[in-house]
């Protein structure tokens, strides 16, 4: 009652009986009236009366029929009316069919507080028994069973359910948009699982069902842990004719499921079996009063899965007049999710009903499919261990290898020859607009061709690592073609970077020359045996011998074509090694992938990867790259890309933030890679430019995957894979694909990877692994392990979850800090955010978040310097808004309990943010800015007290701190005479409806449940508006 007071229609079905044409309306409205003269349930009423709380009312009287001629019209009619408390819970209806074998239908719409699942099938009886012309046979009445539940032993039912659930941890499945907001099922579909003959055992095929939806629920949560909500019949209870009661003879219990995947599965069925045994006898303790224990009992009250699971419908007698009722028409349930299981010999008939603005029906399906193959398997395997069942479905699987059944073959040839062949093609061409200089095509292949036969005359050859060292200019990628040319490999060294680090680089790859600017020179001079300087006197400074044609060397598909070292954020920098072969092969799809054009700007480092797509990819498919100078690049980019016309760009949503649309009306095509995007860089953009979501490792040629992007597009997605097979497998076990749906770590099969990381052959092996055997096709030899974290959507594109090793663990449950940073930048208030979990420090434990503005506040200079209560007053930002909007929209385990807010994010050469940096300045934040930085309660600190003269406030009040004066409530001793937001005090349905019928009794106006837990209702904006209905 309480639920479908919050939610009008919820717990209220609307079942259908044909009638047949040789019954009579009035004959059959006086059988059915004798039936609902002989079940007390059928005519009760729920009513609150003082000091007595919420009692049952049975009425007698006469049926009130209804008797439209419009059925479609009546029925939306009668959804469209509440069952609320007093009013009758049952209501009844004939109207006209289309059917001439039965030409009309009565209507039954009926709370469940009255009836379940099994009184139906009863009520059938009667009535067929009634309308042959036999009396109703005598059955006991609800109140026997409400007898037995009464005389439960309250302290041994604690015991129990405290032992059962003190454990309990569980994350919300499926998740809500937010904490306060009300699910409703909605919509409903029906599935058939086909049983095979069940293997001798001392379980129930309902602990198979049990099993099954743990495992496949745990593993929807990434989690050793399911929790779930159960519907059990309470007619197995030792009351006198239980089985003929009509009634709501049932129970609501959450279960709960510790996963061992090394456990055999007949001990895991079994242990859920004697865990169903020993619970019998408390079943009916009460869902309400389980969550009054507190702790992890009241957290797995909060599940938003129920499984049903019932006998299927006995077979009538041929000469029964009325077939059954139809099935339950109406929204139902207040759970996002839930599964009715109707058992027989031969099958599991489900329906399912769902809320479809959390879930669609392509999702639930593909979860049932899974379900379906998890049951057959369990009932097949019980010898094997839990870890030996495979989660992925074969209709999953299906999908899978289609979606991943194309990948390009090797396009066996050398970067620079298919730029070569764009010199053939057209010389005299633009390929490179700098702030330094122009070149054309045929220019670029004659100073890299210089260039290469200098480097040949140093000892330079295949294979040989040559590092290149640059500002911004047009000669870094003369030196880069050169360098291939001559048969060599380039390395961008960053000239910001510490000297120690350029060591590192330089010694790691055995460098003996380099190739650099004079400017470089200077600052390095004695970091190789010999420097090559190139510039704008190149060519006086080179030997005029004539250059022979063709090189004298012999450059195969198989060799390193450069080496790029990962930016040290997380770690000692690894160098890959990437092959001429694999970068062709990925650079043909890069064009029409990532929507490439014919200006590119060249924004990136040297030393971030995709400068290497932005140059050679836009040299091979014959466009011009756009070169800023380093000042404009921190600068001045919106009159560089204005000057240089360019109209396609990659830049990370970091630096994109720094940039108004409007001041780039060249670009016609933005991709956004390297860090996560968010809804407002989507708003911003995508009404000027075509925006794609681009998605790569290092290791894998820079670009794996992309999705263009739209306003309303989910920022997360990245799109399905460009020139190689994207796989999801189980995030610790690369041997076990993850079901379609699920978390899982994203591998990268294709001719695009790395040959290995340099000297690391330890690493290597870690991260580039032998074809697993779930995959069907011999085409590649072994596929990349990312340590990214997608899921598969039903279309086969990938959502972007987060780094394996940005997970923790907070209170037992996996956690990725990415999908909280996410959160908490999808607030408009917020320009960047990075949430860490210290290991060392003040902070050791807890979830922190750092917090750049979105107001720009003037940066006085280098580190991170947290902005002082004055500032923000002065910018307008509200830590408690944000703190707010994250406890709204994350469950509470995934809230940071600590708040920092700082004058600007640290980032890479790359434009990303320096994690790194970040996790050591928090490590070694001192105890004075912890004190300054305390965490944000869930609820506001302050609560305004309400005076005297506010009558209706001070009582409305008082009557909720009374009604939540319970032991598992913490906040009940600070409400008297408060104003709160009344969504968050922990009221649970009961107290509610009761606040509601105590407005009603004592100033005679009505305020739905929906009002009062609206999250914006305060105690005295309720007030406000009892005032101005009493008006």
């Amino acid at each position: 009652m309480a639920l479908s007071a919050k939610l009008s229609g919820a717990y209220v079905a609307r079942h259908t009986l044909d009638l047949p044409a040789a019954l009579g309306v009035p004959q059959f409205q006086d059988a059915w009236e004798t039936v609902v003269q002989a079940h007390a349930a059928l005519r009760t009423r729920i009513v609150e009366v003082d000091g007595l709380g919420m009692v049952q009312a049975v009425l007698g009287g006469p049926l009130q029929w209804q008797t439209p001629q419009d059925r479609d019209r009546y029925l939306a009619l009668d959804e469209q009316r509440p069952m609320r408390m007093g009013d009758p819970l049952a209501r009844h209806a004939v109207v006209q069919s289309n059917d001439h074998a039965a030409p009309f239908q009565y209507v039954l719409t009926i709370h469940h507080a009255i009836y379940d699942g099994l009184s139906l099938p009863i009520l059938l009886q009667d009535l067929n028994h009634v309308l042959q012309g036999a009396g109703i046979v005598p059955r006991h009445q609800f109140n026997s069973f409400i007898r037995h539940v009464l005389a439960m032993n309250k302290g041994d039912a604690q015991q129990f359910w405290k032992s059962q659930l003190s454990t309990a941890d569980p994350a919300i499945f499926p998740a809500l948009p937010s904490e306060t907001y009300s699910p409703l099922a909605n919509t409903f579909f029906r599935h058939r699982i086909g049983l095979q003959p069940k293997t001798p055992s001392d379980f129930t095929t309902a602990s198979l069902l049990k099993a099954a939806w743990g495992l496949l629920q745990a593993r929807y949560n990434d989690s050793l842990q399911a929790v779930f909500g159960c519907a059990v019949s309470g007619r197995i209870s030792p009351v006198s004719g239980v089985q003929d009661i009509v009634g709501p003879v049932l129970a609501t219990v959450p279960v709960k499921m510790d996963l061992d995947q090394q456990q055999l599965v007949q001990d895991f069925l079994r242990g859920i079996h004697n865990q169903y045994i020993a619970m019998i006898p408390f079943q009916d303790y009460g869902l309400q009063n389980i969550a009054r224990l507190g702790g992890g009992a009241a957290a797995a009250c909060n599940f938003q899965t129920l499984l049903v699971i019932q006998p299927a419908d006995s077979p009538l007698a041929k000469d029964t007049l009325i077939k059954p009722f139809s099935a339950p028409r109406g929204n139902f349930t207040t759970v996002a999710l839930s599964l009715e299981c109707s058992l027989s010999a031969e099958s599991v008939d489900l329906c399912c009903h769902f809320d479809n603005a959390i879930l669609n029906q392509a999702q639930v399906q593909r979860m049932v499919q899974q379900f379906e193959h998890l049951v057959l398997q369990l009932n097949r395997k019980q010898q094997c261990r839990l870890s030996d069942i495979d989660l992925i479905s074969p209709q999953d699987m299906s999908d899978v290898l289609r979606w991943n059944q194309m990948i390009p073959e090797f396009f066996q040839d050398c970067v620079h020859h298919l730029i070569e062949k764009q010199t053939a093609r057209q010389p005299n061409a633009p390929a490179v607009c700098s702030w330094d200089g122009d070149l054309t095509y045929a220019e670029l292949d004659h100073s890299s061709s210089k260039l290469a036969v200098h480097l040949l005359d140093t000892g330079i050859g295949p294979e040989h690592v040559v590092p290149t060292c640059f500002e911004k200019s047009m000669w870094a990628i003369v030196a880069m073609l050169g360098i291939m040319k001559a048969g060599g490999a380039f390395v961008a060294l960053d000239p910001d970077a510490p000297y120690s680090r350029l060591v590192m680089i330089t010694r790691e790859v055995g460098a003996r020359v380099m190739v650099c600017s004079k400017e470089q020179l200077r600052r390095f001079p004695d970091l190789v045996d010999r420097a090559v300087t190139i510039g704008p006197d190149f060519d006086t400074f080179v030997t005029n011998r004539p250059m022979p044609v063709p090189l004298p060397v012999a450059v195969t598909p198989t060799g390193a074509a450069y080496v790029v070292f990962t930016s040290g954020s997380t770690g000692t920098p690894k160098g890959i090694v990437m092959e001429h072969q694999a970068f062709c092969t990925s650079a043909l799809s890069h064009k029409e992938g990532l929507q490439m054009r014919n200006r590119v700007l060249q924004f990136a480092s040297y030393t971030f990867d995709v400068s290497i797509v932005e140059i050679l990819s836009t040299l091979i498919h014959g466009g011009c790259v756009c070169v800023p100078s380093e000042e404009e690049r921190r600068g001045h980019i919106t009159e560089a890309i204005a000057r240089m016309k360019a109209n396609w760009a990659v830049l990370t949503p970091s630096f994109l933030r720094t940039v108004d649309p409007c001041s780039v009306p060249s670009l016609e095509t933005l991709c956004m890679a390297g860090e996560a995007i968010s809804t407002t860089l989507i708003g911003t953009w995508a009404p000027y430019v075509h925006l794609v979501n681009g998605y790569g490792p290092s290791e894998c040629c820079v670009a794996s995957s992309n999705r263009n992007v739209m306003i309303g597009s989910d920022p997360r997605n990245i799109g399905t894979a460009i020139g190689a097979a994207c796989w999801v497998v189980d995030p610790d076990n690369h041997h076990k694909l993850s079901p379609v749906g699920c978390v899982g770590e994203l591998l990268v099969e294709g001719h695009t990877l790395a040959r290995h990381y340099l000297n690391q052959a330890e690493k290597t092996a870690e991260a580039f692994i032998p074809r697993p055997a779930w995959l069907p096709w011999d085409r590649c030899g072994r596929l990349y392990k990312t340590g990214d974290l997608v899921q598969y959507m039903p279309d086969g594109s990938m959502l972007f979850l987060g780094r394996k090793d940005t997970q923790v663990k907070i209170r037992g449950q996996r956690v990725e800090l990415g999908e909280i940073e996410h959160n908490i930048s999808t607030h408009d208030n917020v320009a960047l955010a990075v949430v860490a979990c210290p290991k060392t420090g003040v902070y050791s434990n807890k979830l922190v978040a750092i917090i750049e503005p979105s107001k720009v506040v003037h940066y006085t200079g280098t580190g991170i310097h947290p902005l002082s209560e004055e500032i923000l007053d002065n910018i307008g930002f509200d830590v408690s808004v944000i703190s707010h909007h994250a406890v709204q929209t994350l469950p509470a385990h995934m809230v940071p309990a600590v708040w920092i807010v700082i004058e600007k994010m640290p980032t890479l050469p790359s434009t990303k943010v320096d994690r790194r940096l970040v996790d050591m300045w928090l490590a070694k934040v001192s105890s004075d800015l912890q004190s300054a930085m305390s965490p944000l309660p869930k609820v506001t600190p302050y609560l305004p007290e309400i005076q005297d003269t506010e009558e209706i406030a001070v009582a409305i009040s008082n009557k909720i701190a009374a009604s939540i004066d319970r032991d598992d409530n913490p906040t009940r001793t600070s409400l008297h005479r408060r104003d709160f937001n009344i969504a968050s005090v922990g009221m649970d349905s009961i107290e509610v409806i009761r606040l509601v019928n105590f407005i009603e009794q004592s100033y005679h106006v009505k305020v739905s449940v929906a009002a009062i837990l609206n999250e914006q209702t305060t105690v005295r904006s309720l007030a406000n508006l009892i005032i101005e209905k009493i008006e």
